[in-house]
């Protein structure tokens, strides 16, 4: 079965993706221009395509320029006069889903107490992004007497009123000192509070200190956080939701990340991130 999306390119051109199943590689269609889809997984705000905000950009090849293609209008197109698609952080300590990542990325969960090692190795880096934030990010300290914190921060909200004031709460970034706080039910929502506020739904995009933690929590602890592309098209509610960091990312950052995981883990990690089946996956809600 094929399905269909309607989205625009950075152009506001009107773009047909045609895919299978929950393959992120499939046929587009604009105007009278068709190509082969490729999705290359980098967060950036020059996104190709709007529609893919949390995926990074998407690469059309062969895509010629043709002046003469005309933007489909929204009313006649049902698919891209629907609802506009939602992303959203996706915080979740229920260990049957990361057994399901596990499983999908064909990197096995380990012991507590190995997962506990490998996030405490990761406390150098962590720091040192947290130290970034307050350095150049305009962020600060927050005193807490709570020392299973390894940190926390704060900062004002990036929202502004007519009159140039903070338009929202305080913003806050914590994280425990112990990865099995992530799993504790009496703490689950303080993480839920962390992870599905504006600081990764919307400052992340802009502040790369922000984005390097999420990413790398999805590689400490495959699945505890997500994030996820809601569509709400005729059919039913589609939500692809990403388990890994782009691929680019992971090669980028490898010289840090062999120091945490080994090169063993390191190989499976850059092979699941490249590999769109591993690290993504589609979940049809029927309407």
């Amino acid at each position: 079965m094929y399905y269909e999306r309607g989205v625009k390119d950075d152009e506001g051109r009107g773009l047909l993706w045609r895919h299978k199943g929950s393959a992120l590689e499939g046929e587009a269609t604009r105007g009278r221009v068709s190509g082969r889809l490729h999705v290359y997984l980098r967060p950036t705000l020059m996104a190709r395509l709007a529609v893919t905000d949390w995926l990074g950009y998407v690469h059309c090849s062969p895509w010629p320029r043709q002046n003469s293609i005309k933007p489909p209008s929204s009313r006649s197109d049902p698919i891209l006069s629907m609802a506009r698609p939602r992303t959203e952080v996706i915080f979740s300590s229920d260990v049957r889903n990361m057994d399901d990542w596990a499983r999908r990325t064909h990197i096995p969960l380990t012991t507590a107490d190995a997962l506990g090692a490998t996030y405490a190795r990761a406390h150098r880096w962590l720091q040192a992004l947290r130290l970034t934030l307050v350095r150049e990010y305009k962020w600060s300290d927050a005193p807490t007497p709570d020392h299973r914190l390894l940190f926390s921060l704060e900062t004002s909200s990036i929202w502004r009123s007519s009159a140039g004031l903070p338009a929202g709460p305080q913003l806050i970034l914590q994280l425990p000192v112990h990865a099995s706080s992530f799993f504790s039910p009496e703490r689950r929502v303080q993480w839920q509070i962390v992870f599905h506020s504006d600081t990764f739904e919307s400052v992340r995009k802009i502040c790369p200190p922000v984005n390097d933690i999420l990413n790398l929590i999805q590689c400490l602890l495959t699945g505890l956080v997500t994030i996820s592309f809601e569509e709400r098209l005729p059919e039913g509610t589609y939500r692809t939701i990403r388990g890994l960091p782009p691929v680019e990312w992971i090669t980028q950052n490898e010289k840090d990340l062999l120091k945490i995981f080994g090169p063993d883990h390191y190989r499976a990690l850059a092979r699941a991130s490249r590999d769109t089946q591993s690290s993504f996956k589609l979940e049809v809600v029927p309407h």
